[in-house]
């Protein structure tokens, strides 16, 4: 009996040191886990597209020269007038979302409350703030300089602006939108954006897009400076005669005569092309020197 009982121990103690043993000699997956990860993070293809410096340097003149001879063909202005359009129409709603009013941005027109909402601040506001801190955890400048940027706007037209520059601004956001928010969608090509909006992938749709929308939207308004096109008078809805147009209202409302609506819009515009230029030359310009030392090693 007492042999018994030490033989079962000692059974016991040897299964003991087999698992410790297998636990101790199995190999470690975690290794494997965390390679899958970097692997997954240097096949992205932002890494990609940030490494190889001809693509750095290449991207954005491609997608202009896309724009410039491509620009007669329908069905590249069937396509850019979508996105022209709701460059348009969120650019209204951005200057109310901005003062804390509600803005519903939909075919051919932003619908927009007159008065303030609480809500309406304190959402815009907790968006700004999540921008912010994604910029922050993701290392983005971009995204941080774009959250500090409407945070300031916010507070301006929040308790600072009157109603009746507000109003203006809206009315001029419609055009102003087709500039500044393309300008920003196009400058983030140079960025790292979280990978959960897809960015690695939508920047080589989105961005050739926005360049065809910000090359029509300024060679159009440099024809109207030039007298050569007639000023966008009316609505998408109401016709050339409706006088509630953008136009109209900053005519007859706030006293813009036709040279001040032209080159109010081609200021912005050339102050959206520094802007992206900035940013690109910020992207490209490592590739540029780099392609420069490596032709001065070859020769």
């Amino acid at each position: 009996m007492h042999c018994g009982i030490v033989f079962k121990k000692f059974l016991e103690a040897e299964d003991t040191r087999k698992i410790m043993s297998f636990q101790k000699d199995r190999p470690d997956f975690s290794a494997d886990l965390n390679l899958n990860k970097d692997m997954k993070s240097i096949d992205s293809p932002f890494d990609e597209f940030s490494r190889n410096p001809w693509v750095k340097i290449l991207f954005l003149p491609g997608c202009l020269l896309f724009a410039i001879g491509l620009e007669s063909f329908t069905l590249v202005k069937i396509v850019s007038f979508g996105f022209t359009h709701w460059f348009h129409e969120l650019g209204h709603a951005l200057f109310a979302w901005l003062s804390g009013r509600a803005s519903l941005p939909i075919l051919g027109l932003a619908i927009t409350s007159s008065e303030k909402s609480v809500f309406t601040a304190i959402s815009f506001l907790f968006l700004i703030v999540f921008m912010g801190y994604s910029g922050f955890r993701y290392k983005s400048p971009y995204l941080l300089f774009i959250a500090a940027s409407l945070f300031i706007a916010q507070f301006f037209y929040t308790f600072v602006s009157t109603y009746d520059f507000w109003e203006m601004s809206m009315i001029y956001g419609g055009v102003g939108g087709e500039f500044i928010l393309a300008a920003l969608v196009i400058s983030a090509s140079c960025h790292r954006i979280p990978e959960q909006t897809y960015w690695d992938l939508l920047r080589f749709i989105v961005v050739p897009w926005s360049v065809v929308s910000f090359w029509q939207s300024f060679s159009r308004w440099i024809r109207i400076l030039n007298n050569e096109e007639m000023i966008p008078w009316g609505t998408m809805w109401g016709g050339a005669d409706d006088s509630n147009g953008d136009m109209n209202r900053l005519h007859s409302q706030f006293d813009f005569s036709r040279g001040d609506l032209a080159h109010a819009y081609i200021v912005t515009a050339f102050i959206c092309c520094a802007f992206i230029m900035i940013n690109f030359l910020w992207f490209a310009w490592p590739a540029i020197i780099e392609i420069l030392r490596k032709q001065k090693l070859k020769s």
